[in-house]
């Protein structure tokens, strides 16, 4: 088949309307057709045409991936686990998390440490409960174990604890000891 026309979508203009000897085929989104190298005008084959579609799988599965990170960091486990929720095949999945901890965007060390920094210092919780997080992050005990060594051996739990006593106190104050 020929491709006789490539249109951009009117409400979606990311995505191209693909035709094949004058008859509407299928859509792609236009990364896919700029990394394909479609072009009017082309014959194709339809193993081509099967890798064009399985192309578009695969930069769905990356657009939904990069809009998942885009609101807060994530665990790989947690990437691949909102992934599959969408219905991507699994070895697409698992290519797609590849590029992405090629390009450096999913990192398990790097979350862990952010979120063990953010438990101690912005939600001051203990150790034992930012080790929690990260394990139900589904960040590798190993990985979790060293971010929160890193993080807690600067980290003044003491005095952490003394400042939620102080600030709670005065609500206490009104209970009755013996009771």
């Amino acid at each position: 088949p020929e491709v006789t026309k490539l249109s951009p979508l009117k409400r979606r203009p990311s995505m191209c309307s693909v035709h094949l000897d004058g008859r509407f085929a299928f859509v792609l989104s236009l990364a896919v057709v700029g990394q394909m190298g479609l072009r009017q005008g082309d014959e194709i084959s339809l193993e081509r045409i099967e890798a064009l579609k399985s192309g578009q799988i695969r930069q769905k599965a990356m657009d939904d991936a990069l809009r998942v990170l885009s609101g807060r960091g994530q665990s790989r486990a947690q990437l691949r686990s909102k992934l599959a929720k969408k219905q991507h095949p699994a070895d697409v999945i698992e290519s797609v998390m590849a590029r992405l901890e090629e390009l450096g965007y999913i990192n398990d060390a790097k979350f862990a440490e952010t979120r063990a920094t953010a438990a101690a210092k912005t939600k001051k919780l203990g150790r034992r409960r930012a080790a929690q997080d990260l394990i139900k992050a589904g960040v590798e005990r190993g990985t979790a174990a060293r971010a929160l060594e890193e993080v807690y051996e600067a980290h003044d739990s003491a005095k952490v604890a003394r400042e939620l006593v102080e600030k709670h106190l005065p609500r206490l104050a009104r209970f009755d000891v013996q009771t």
